[in-house]
């Protein structure tokens, strides 16, 4: 049987018709935006279940990428953010039981694609001449499932951290400085704010 690697305008209306009957269909109609809708519900399953039996440090760097999504629209984040902010998701046995290539390790795992869908995290690679290096993007269906599992997680002290001196972009460090005023942590907020001023967000004041 074939099935396109991607469906086109009408065949997706029709798949959205059709989708507020099928439970998992509506979901990949949500979360999808280039027609690859196969890909997606075979996929999706399989990098639940990688996330699932992740070793501890690449469930981390995940936890706290999605973190920097939901809390602040963090989509693409550093390397530095990601070894930063990940080691307070892990607990001490986790921790101690780090090696040396410990977060290249745990992103090679994170970057293994499944069933025709991207992994858990991608890589994006930087433009020659452009600020930073290598970002890495969080595929939609973890942020999915990151915003429904995490909604009343409060990230560890190393993610305000993190983002403080990791985040480049003064309104994504404003907003995770608001989502930690919201959860009454008072100080990583204060510390956020100033960083957003000292990057030139003259909301942020």
């Amino acid at each position: 049987m074939y099935v396109p690697t991607a469906f086109e305008a009408q065949k997706l209306q029709d798949a959205r018709t059709v989708g507020g009957h099928d439970v998992r269909l509506a979901d990949a109609l949500a979360h999808t935006v280039d027609g690859r809708i196969a890909q997606y519900l075979a996929g999706a399953p399989a990098l639940l279940e990688r996330y699932r039996m992740a070793p501890p440090a690449a469930r981390a760097v995940i936890r706290a990428a999605m973190d920097a999504n939901r809390l602040g629209g963090a989509a693409l984040v550093g390397r530095d953010f990601l070894q930063a902010a990940a080691e307070g998701y892990l607990g001490d046995d986790g921790y101690d039981a780090l090696g040396e290539q410990w977060l290249e390790e745990a992103l090679a795992y994170t970057q293994q694609p499944s069933k025709g869908v991207r992994g858990l995290l991608s890589r994006v690679r930087a433009r020659q001449g452009s600020d930073g290096g290598d970002r890495w993007r969080l595929s939609d269906y973890m942020d999915h499932i990151g915003r429904v599992e995490r909604r009343y997680a409060a990230p560890p002290a190393s993610f305000w951290r993190a983002a403080r001196e990791y985040l480049p972009e003064p309104h994504l460090v404003r907003a995770v400085g608001q989502a930690a005023e919201a959860r009454w942590r008072d100080a990583e907020a204060a510390g956020l704010y100033q960083r957003a001023l000292d990057l030139g967000d003259v909301e942020a004041g």
